[in-house]
């Protein structure tokens, strides 16, 4: 409950992931109290604050972790859009306000992304179609709890206890990334 609160759980998720993304950190909440987003970035394409996320515009925010190898390409066809940085998440958060989803259909590379959509109080999340970055989630009751690591979302209180059936799939068949589940129980991979 509140903001206050929100964002003090989602500061600790963040710390939480503090090695994966050394060079920045940042933080978003939505006016309404809706949402929260955060970001541990580590800098590759645009070294400068520019590439800063949570990064928003025209009501719309979003983080992201990893990369999109047609991004130039993706930025040439979004001309008009008035780019300041030089990062593939900005041309993501272009390519989202110009075709909402479909945008999905001209990524080309290894991402998972989530955008708060503030002018009709929508979030949307997608993984690249190899899953190669992870994006695990909990839910609790109303509340949705998303983070790239399971040591995020224990940091926002979710209990650290095994699931049974997948452990026993991994140890009698090897099985560990066949289905939504994880090692923990209430942790789930998006497919």
């Amino acid at each position: 409950g509140g903001n206050a609160a929100g964002r003090g759980l989602l500061e600790s998720m963040n710390d939480s992931l503090r090695h994966r993304g050394p060079d920045d950190a940042g933080v978003y909440a939505s006016p309404c109290g809706s949402a929260y987003l955060a970001q541990r970035r580590l800098s590759i394409l645009d070294l400068s604050s520019l590439g800063h996320q949570p990064m928003g515009f025209g009501g719309v925010w979003m983080t992201f972790n990893g990369e999109v190898y047609n991004y130039r390409e993706l930025r040439a066809e979004l001309e008009g859009f008035p780019f300041r940085s030089a990062s593939d998440t900005e041309v993501i958060l272009a390519a989202y306000l110009k075709w909402g989803e479909a945008c999905l259909d001209k990524l080309y590379g290894m991402f998972a992304l989530l955008i708060w959509d503030e002018r009709n109080r929508t979030l949307f999340g997608a993984r690249d179609r190899f899953g190669v970055k992870p994006m695990l989630y909990h839910r609790a009751g109303t509340d949705l709890f998303v983070a790239s690591e399971v040591k995020a979302l224990h940091a926002a209180g979710v209990r650290a206890e095994p699931d049974e059936h997948a452990w026993a799939d991994y140890l009698a068949r090897g099985y560990h990334d066949h289905s939504e589940a994880t090692f923990w129980k209430g942790i789930r991979s998006v497919p």
